[in-house]
């Protein structure tokens, strides 16, 4: 089959490139710019790949965001491009996560992880979403926007209502 891409260019399905412009996928804990109120450990548990290395994300007792910033620091891309970012996430008592670029466009979407998986909400030059369950608890997040400059800066967010004291829970990604 075929689709219009976002450039107006009738392409065939399959013959898109997809590269990984996010280095260090899988230790997110050790390459994201910055952590704020949580601890992340990298290599928690079987990732979507079957790799025993997923992060594991526990926010603290902080009412505030919680959340990795720059994953894989900030990543080069072409200006006035089309782009689909995408990364896996697992709950693990917290069920609801947010994905943001934070460099140029500041898009992003909400995402409630349990059952079937739902878009909660999306904005700020959003152009898609979507949510895909996978095996073992695992979805991918995906969301679509195009650059307005040189770079992204790619933010995961924990979203609870409250957090408590000696909380275990958290999120895995991987």
């Amino acid at each position: 089959g075929y689709y219009t891409n976002a450039a107006g260019t009738l392409t065939k399905f399959g013959d898109v490139a997809r590269t990984n412009l996010v280095l260090w996928s899988q230790v997110i804990g050790a390459h994201a710019s910055s952590i704020t109120h949580g601890t992340a450990v990298d290599g928690a548990t079987i990732a979507p790949d079957g790799t025993t290395t997923a992060t594991s994300f526990v926010p603290d007792a902080t009412n505030n965001v919680h959340r990795f910033l720059g994953l894989g620091g900030t990543i080069t891309v072409v200006d006035a491009t089309a782009y689909v970012a995408s990364f896996y996430v697992k709950a693990n008592g917290y069920t609801e996560v947010g994905f943001r670029e934070n460099a140029s466009t500041g898009a992003y979407a909400s995402f409630n992880c349990s059952g079937a998986g739902t878009v909660l909400a999306s904005g700020n030059g959003t152009t898609s979403t979507s949510i895909t369950a996978l095996a073992n608890g695992w979805y991918r997040v995906a969301i679509g926007l195009t650059s307005s400059g040189t770079s992204f800066r790619y933010d995961v967010l924990n979203l609870a209502p409250t957090y408590t004291t000696g909380d275990v829970e958290g999120t895995w990604t991987g």
